[in-house]
């Protein structure tokens, strides 16, 4: 007895799909295409820049939330934010913690890393810049 043909009668009888025959992802290749979108990212010049030196906490926040809506009814991909390494702050780094904050919080921003050494290090952040559909929510 072929119990293998008997299920698959049974399952085409009563409408019903073996979702273990289903074809699932593979997580190697969603692995892949998540390190090469983010290759991608790393690899793209920033097609916008602002340069928070010399800014105060709000005027800051300010800029960067003003900067990122720009950016995003530009339909921008990447942005490059200017904060400096905070060498010359007299207490702790305040740009660059201010910088996260309106990232974390923005629904215009979504991955976002330091610069690679040659564009900045620590001192510049790159954002990816979500699209206004994906930003409010649709």
């Amino acid at each position: 007895m072929d119990f293998g043909k008997i299920f698959e009668q049974w399952l085409e009888a009563h409408n019903t799909v073996d979702k273990d025959a289903l074809a699932q992802p593979d997580p190697e290749d969603e692995r892949a295409a998540s390190i090469s979108a983010y290759t991608r990212f790393k690899r793209m010049r920033p097609q916008a820049e602002i340069d928070l030196h010399g800014m105060r906490e709000p005027e800051a926040r300010q800029a960067v939330q003003s900067f990122l809506a720009r950016c995003a009814a530009q339909g921008l991909e990447k942005a490059s934010i200017i904060h400096g390494k905070g060498n010359h702050s007299r207490e702790e780094q305040v740009l660059v913690h201010v910088v996260r904050e309106e990232l974390e919080q923005n629904p215009h921003a979504g991955e976002f890393c330091f610069a690679d050494g040659q564009n900045g290090g620590r001192g510049v952040t790159w954002v990816r810049i979500r699209p206004l559909s994906i930003s409010r929510g649709k």
